[in-house]
């Protein structure tokens, strides 16, 4: 379990709130998911999605179903906005793999995301693992 004031802890040790600096940060899939409050049916990753988004946890159990693939390296989430009351808010997953494009959309298809090949922010992640030979960076 990752309590909010231990990982904006982390945010801080990563210079997250410096003002000087825009950087990007993600949180692993457990980080972010496994204290997201259970009263938040809908998950804030897709909002945009409308009417129906998906649930928070079926969200979860996809990426986490995703990450255990072996063409995967991992599975990441963009914090966008840490003063949310309840929880950090997120606008992208990122996906490290060996899958195309096409076969994410596939996997993905009943969370209804926009799915890209690359993320404009990876060049400002202070905390982006390198990247495995012949894996590719797809956002969600």
């Amino acid at each position: 379990m990752y309590e909010k004031e231990t990982l904006v802890d982390k945010l801080k040790n990563l210079g997250y709130f410096d003002d000087e600096n825009e950087l990007e940060v993600v949180f692993t899939l457990e980080e972010y998911f496994e204290n997201h409050p259970k009263d938040d049916e809908y998950c804030i990753i897709s909002v945009n999605v409308y009417p129906d988004p998906p649930k928070t946890d079926d969200f979860y159990q996809t990426m986490l179903d995703i990450r255990n693939m072996e063409e995967v390296q991992d599975v990441l989430v963009r914090i966008m906005d840490h003063d949310s009351q309840d929880w950090f808010v997120s606008d992208t997953v990122l996906i490290l793999t060996k899958l195309s494009v096409g076969k994410v959309k596939e996997i993905t298809k009943h969370l209804e995301p926009d799915v890209e090949l690359g993320w404009w922010g990876l060049n400002d992640a202070v905390n982006f693992p390198p990247i495995q030979e012949g894996m590719s960076v797809i956002s969600l």
